[in-house]
């Protein structure tokens, strides 16, 4: 697994030994950042990172210029190795916090411009997380939300704006101030 675009562009990220991760692929974070980039300027933005495993995502956002991400990751393990590899890389935009993601959620007080989750596809509270999120006020104006899940979870959320699926993956992305009356 590497770092595909940016200032760090190349790096491989190490994966956990023994880790139940399952990386957002190549093709798929291509994919995303091409819609992202467009939409934001990652200088000017925060990330929270959820479910962040060996922190791929978080890693391809400060490649790319974002000076703030936060990455959760509740096995304690794979978080320390994470932020070890940022530390030895000087990777110094990105901190992980090793932290049941929805624990951590009923405590951060911080909005963010995007959060990104790829919680484990067959957690049954995936659907939960829109709703957390928006009751919680984690997104600023413009923010999104965007939720890496299989391609056989179908939303039932007013505020789900855009799906895009890359093979068995598919990003669904969230916004909570948009008007429903157009």
């Amino acid at each position: 697994m590497r770092i595909i675009a940016g200032q760090y562009k190349g790096l491989t990220i190490p994966l956990p030994k023994g880790g139940d991760i399952r990386p957002t692929t190549d093709r798929a974070k291509e994919a995303l950042f091409s819609i992202l980039i467009h939409r934001y300027d990652f200088t000017d933005i925060s990330v929270l990172d959820l479910f962040a495993g060996s922190g791929n995502v978080g890693f391809e956002f400060a490649s790319r210029g974002c000076p703030s991400v936060i990455s959760v990751e509740k096995n304690k393990r794979v978080s320390k190795q994470a932020q070890t590899f940022a530390n030895d890389k000087g990777i110094s935009e990105v901190h992980f916090t090793s932290s049941d993601v929805f624990g951590y959620l009923k405590r951060c007080d911080t909005a963010f411009d995007i959060i990104f989750a790829d919680p484990p596809y067959h957690l049954p509270t995936i659907t939960s997380l829109p709703e957390i999120i928006q009751d919680r006020k984690l997104l600023k104006p413009g923010g999104l939300l965007i939720v890496e899940h299989e391609s056989k979870l179908q939303w039932n959320n007013p505020f789900l704006v855009e799906s895009r699926t890359y093979g068995q993956s598919v990003f669904s992305m969230f916004q909570f101030d948009v008007s429903l009356d157009s």
